[in-house]
């Protein structure tokens, strides 16, 4: 049996505000360049027109180099508390890329085999720089292709992950997350908890219950649009892997399916999450059993978004996330029919 914890071994099972943004300019270039070196990169010149996908907060400073040939490379500083789960990482990566896992670039090793040396008070990493196609917003939530693409890569993603040795760990417990946030906001937001308590009695008599007995599979934990680098029409690179491990074999697919919702509450039956679900079980994916978990578990999973806000102390972001948990409780019977999934009877 694998043991369950109440959150991943970087921390909370999702960090958010994944959006491309413009490379920061660096205060000081020269750990940059000298830390290039261990990569046999010299000169290196960074460069502060380009777009640097996924979460600024993965890290504590990053930049992308150009050498001497003309190739890019992002690269990162890490602080010694990260290294350990950074190395996880990394090693994780290179075992999916190994097995043949598409859209996945591992960190790149130094000349002397490492991937995360020290230098300068601080580790660093390096990956090849992948530019890719702003995802067109909202627009997005109506393009059936990228559903489809977006099933590609989990289909892929079971299929390797499965093949590729990977450290069990633990299973991440959505329960006891929810519980202890409740706890959290009790003693500091408690005029929140009356929005709260008819979600969470919801998913006390639907969800928890039965929550240890649903499948577990390897996900990549944080899957959405904006930890995409697109092409035209296909899927470039996925990042942020920050969050990866063994989680209900759903995580994924119900992590992309709310941050689809709370874009547009009508896209939840839209092309897209159409197109995704038709796909996944077209393809095969395995969750037979666990479907009718389905609209439960986008609810539950909103709590995690629901404590990035409360950190970031987004009061409008609060607000909305609220009312996306309300219409979600509300509506789940309707969404449940409306993916082909069962209404609860249990």
């Amino acid at each position: 049996m694998v043991a369950r914890s109440t959150a991943s071994s970087s921390g909370e099972p999702t960090e958010r505000n994944a959006t491309a943004d413009a490379c920061s300019s660096v205060p000081d270039a020269a750990p940059f360049r000298a830390a290039a070196r261990f990569w046999g990169l010299t000169p290196v010149e960074l460069l502060d027109d380009c777009a640097i996908a996924g979460s600024p907060e993965r890290c504590l400073q990053r930049a992308v180099v150009r050498d001497v040939d003309g190739k890019r490379r992002l690269i990162e500083s890490l602080s010694p508390a990260a290294l350990s789960r950074k190395a996880a990482i990394a090693e994780t990566l290179q075992r999916l890329a190994d097995a043949g896992l598409n859209a996945v670039y591992p960190y790149l090793p130094t000349r002397r085999g490492d991937r995360q040396p020290f230098y300068a008070g601080r580790y660093w990493q390096m990956m090849p720089y992948l530019s890719g196609v702003a995802l067109p917003r909202p627009d997005w939530v109506e393009h059936a292709w990228r559903g489809e693409a977006l099933a590609r890569f989990l289909l892929e993603l079971r299929l390797v992950s499965q093949q590729a040795g990977l450290d069990p760990g633990t299973v991440f417990s959505l329960p006891d997350y929810a519980d202890a946030l409740l706890a959290r906001i009790a003693d500091h937001r408690s005029d929140l908890l009356p929005r709260l308590e008819p979600i969470r009695a919801q998913l006390v008599d639907r969800l928890w219950p039965r929550y240890d007995g649903l499948r577990v599979a390897f996900c990549h934990g944080d899957y959405h649009p904006l930890n995409v680098i697109w092409g035209g029409q296909e899927i470039r690179a996925v990042i942020d892997w920050e969050f990866c491990g063994q989680k209900p074999a759903l995580y994924d697919l119900v992590n992309l399916m709310g941050c689809v919702g709370v874009e547009a509450p009508e896209a939840l039956t839209g092309p897209l999450v159409t197109a995704l679900l038709d796909a996944l079980r077209a393809g095969g994916w395995g969750c037979d059993d666990d479907w009718d978990a389905l609209p439960d578990l986008v609810l539950g999973l909103r709590f995690a978004w629901l404590s990035e806000w409360l950190r970031k102390d987004d009061a409008a972001m609060i607000d909305l996330e609220l009312d996306y948990m309300a219409l979600l409780r509300l509506r789940r019977d309707e969404l449940a029919v409306r993916w082909g999934v069962a209404p609860f009877n249990r």
